[in-house]
């Protein structure tokens, strides 16, 4: 450590020759990855668009003239004009399957694999990425670490969906060297410990104590029940780190009240990868520019301005074998204005979440529903809840308690329901055993199951 700043020392891949490191292979492309993004922050808003800009010429001109989707449905248009080129909806990419795969991938992009994003909207989508995309990932997982200043020397602990990772879905979970690949190419590294999602809240906190570690990674629903479960800090707690689901204030608020500590959160996708990380001086987010290029949309299709909540459509900017050209990829977020950190990189205020968790109004209008403030824990012995819209005028809540309500716990909960949803609706409550999650580990607290119109 050089004061407070942890230090980031690579690996050398000559012997005796520990610093500077000398680097080969991957990790020597990763690094110069990592050193272009260092420098690229700091540029201004224009020139990181005029960088993306040439960019995106380029995809597009491969994307043409190597993709069957792209050759049937592009003909006239021109990169220079990408307003104008449809949308890509999720339903499009589901649809063209195989036809948007390029036929004439560079090989110097390296072996492709086959991502299946989890499906939480009930429309599971499959891409192939090339090795490159992994690559520029590691680099950007690097700068999110340096960003939020992490001690690659300690332990860090994830509690989250552990398929085949044998040993994690009980206790005492699994523990090994290092944080993830990109910390496999460091000359320093701290252990990991992950346990599996399913194991119970109270075991999970026990394990927590037991483990001790600096940093937490987990579902914001999972801290949500953690907390609520009584979760109580450790020493040498640095930060929770949160990615895959919604983040809201209040959740913000209690993590820093009960745990004493911030909440880190990331805004990635299986299918894009990495699309925003954190501030390291706000709450707010900063789109990874470097590698997607953001747009986020009013209903007419003109680019929000601050303040503005509009629908997400994304571009990769390297990704050659299954190329997403204006991907629509279901989330509503909030455009910000420039930071006052100093960085060039776009603004995400809030990431609001899909149009799946929007309320419907009897009229027809839609609206965001009210973060939960914690004042149902003081209403009855809720563990977890979810509220679904059936209808234009009924939500059923379902409710994970202890015991049946009593009249007045039912009445006191339905006036706070109303007061989150921001409207009278007829609520229904039923007590059920559990809330699944999707296969994925991500969980909803609020969905809407009426079709669009």
């Amino acid at each position: 450590m050089i004061g407070t700043t942890p230090v980031m020392r690579p690996r050398s891949a000559l012997p005796g020759v520990l610093w500077p490191a000398v680097m080969s292979g991957e990790a020597a492309v990763v690094f110069a990855l990592l050193a272009q993004l260092q420098q690229a922050e700091w540029l201004s808003a224009a020139t990181l668009r005029d960088l993306q800009q040439r960019q995106l010429a380029a995809l597009f001109a491969h994307a043409k003239h190597t993709v069957p989707h792209y050759r049937a449905t592009l003909h006239e248009s021109k990169a220079d004009d990408w307003s104008s080129l449809p949308v890509l909806e999720r339903t499009d990419l589901q649809r063209a399957g195989p036809a948007l795969r390029s036929h004439a991938t560079p090989q110097a992009h390296g072996r492709w694999q086959l991502i299946k994003s989890s499906g939480a909207t009930g429309k599971p989508v499959e891409v192939e990425k090339t090795a490159y995309s992994g690559v520029l990932m590691k680099a950007q997982m690097l700068r999110e670490h340096q960003w939020h200043r992490r001690d690659f020397s300690r332990k860090l602990a994830a509690i989250r969906v552990a398929k085949g990772q044998v040993g994690a879905q009980r206790l005492p979970g699994l523990e090994a060297p290092g944080w993830g690949a990109e910390t496999a190419l460091l000359d320093m590294q701290g252990s990991a410990a992950l346990l599996d999602l399913s194991v119970p809240l109270g075991d999970q906190c026990a394990w927590l104590a037991q483990q001790s570690p600096a940093y937490l990674l987990t579902y914001p629903s999972n801290l949500k029940a953690l907390l609520g479960h009584g979760l109580a800090p450790w020493p040498g707690l640095e930060h929770v780190k949160t990615l895959g689901e919604m983040v809201d204030a209040e959740l913000r608020l209690r993590c820093a009240s009960q745990l004493g500590v911030p909440l880190i959160d990331e805004y990635s996708a299986q299918e894009i990868g990495s699309i925003a990380i954190q501030c390291p001086t706000h709450a707010h987010y900063h789109v990874q520019a470097e590698g997607v290029y953001a747009e986020v949309l009013r209903d007419d299709g003109k680019a929000c301005a601050p303040g503005e909540v509009g629908r997400v459509v994304l571009t990769p900017l390297h990704e050659f074998r299954t190329p997403l050209l204006r991907y629509a990829i279901g989330d509503y977020a909030e455009v910000g204005a420039g930071c006052d950190c100093g960085r060039g990189l776009p603004v995400l205020t809030r990431i609001m979440g899909r149009v799946r968790n929007m309320i419907i109004l009897p009229d027809g209008g839609h609206r965001w529903p009210l973060p939960g403030d914690g004042r149902y824990r003081d209403i009855a012995p809720i563990q977890q809840y979810q509220f679904v819209q059936k209808t234009r005028e009924r939500f059923e809540a379902r409710l994970v308690i202890e015991r049946d309500l009593t009249v007045d716990e039912e009445r006191a909960l339905v006036a706070w329901i109303r007061e989150r949803l921001g409207h009278p609706f007829q609520i229904d409550c039923r007590r059920v055993p559990e809330i699944a999650r999707h296969a994925s580990g991500k969980y909803e607290d609020f969905v809407c199951e009426i079709e669009p119109a």
